[in-house]
């Protein structure tokens, strides 16, 4: 008996000690999360410019606004001059048409050092004049021209697409929703496109005859930054190219019989017996009652079909069933 109560005397300050000094450390609490960039939209007065930083300091406006944000410039920024949304500057070139006291409207992501990472700049009253000189008169483009260029920015919602041309600078252009996107010989739509993708745009026409806003009916995918990888920079900025001209850019309606109907376009019968085959999105809606899209079109269908012409290829830019 008394031989167990040393025993037992260390087992009690055994428990005591366990009890006052855990064996295991309790797990940190938890840090809070990092806070991502967030997407913002500024308005205020360049401060000051740092060239060799690419960056600049703006001034929010504001009667009692007194903060100031760093905002830093990159390859995609993109300038607007003033008054000029269908023109644009991108990067360094972007930075040198600003000077001190231009008021501005910054749209880019914000992060929490208040940095801001530009991705649209656009000039509003002008301060002192500008360090670069005057920016040159617009190129013109006219229908059936064609221009290359790497695109390097897309708003799907306005059709606008901004590429930077082939020795004219960056430009930007307009499509809609029926404009055909070509790539590997598969038709695709504008939202499709990507920054950084090669192309050739076709022009179509100017709004309302002003040459510095140029509409296009179709673009050709030479390379997808996705699957071929994104096109070497060249080491000077190119000489202008001559404008390529298409062969033909013509919209005509037909109506016919369908013949066959296949996975990227059909070919119809039109009356006489001649045959014509007509390249369409397998979604493209199909006007009338009983058919959804191009893919549920059935040989011996009454259609008519509008088409546009680029190059040797017919492009259907409207299907209507007939009863």
């Amino acid at each position: 008996m008394f031989r167990l109560i040393p025993v037992v005397l260390a087992a009690l300050a055994l428990t005591g000690c366990m009890k006052s000094y855990p064996l295991w450390d309790p797990p940190p609490p938890q840090s809070a999360e990092e806070t991502m960039p967030a997407s913002v939209t500024l308005e205020g007065r360049v401060a000051s410019i740092d060239e060799d930083d690419e960056s600049i300091e703006l001034e929010l406006a504001g009667e009692d606004s007194d903060e100031w944000l760093r905002v830093e410039f990159g390859s995609a920024t993109t300038v607007f001059p003033e008054g000029a949304r269908d023109r644009a500057v991108s990067g360094t070139e972007g930075l040198e048409m600003l000077a001190e006291d231009d008021k501005v409207v910054v749209t880019g992501l914000k992060t929490d050092d208040d940095v801001i990472r530009a991705r649209e700049v656009s000039i509003g009253a002008r301060g002192a004049a500008p360090k670069a000189a005057a920016m040159p008169a617009p190129q013109v483009f006219q229908p059936r021209d064609r221009v290359n260029g790497v695109v390097r920015a897309i708003d799907t919602q306005a059709g606008r697409i901004v590429l930077d041309t082939d020795g004219y600078g960056v430009i930007a252009f307009y499509g809609d929703a029926d404009t055909p996107v070509f790539y590997k010989g598969v038709i695709y739509k504008i939202p499709n496109l990507e920054v950084g993708d090669r192309v050739t745009m076709t022009i179509g026409s100017t709004d309302e005859g002003d040459p510095a806003t140029p509409w296009i009916t179709a673009i050709d995918v030479s390379r997808s930054v996705t699957h071929d990888g994104a096109p070497p920079r060249p080491a000077t900025a190119p000489l202008p190219e001559p404008v390529r001209r298409d062969v033909g850019l013509e919209v005509s309606e037909v109506d016919g019989t369908m013949k066959r109907v296949e996975a990227q376009g059909f070919e119809i019968e039109l009356e006489g017996g001649a045959l014509r085959y007509v390249t369409a999105d397998p979604l493209m809606p199909v006007l009338g009652t009983g058919v959804e899209s191009a893919k549920d079109l059935r040989a011996g269908m009454m259609v008519r079909v509008r088409y546009l012409e680029v190059g040797n290829r017919l492009v259907a830019q409207k299907i209507s069933l007939l009863k």
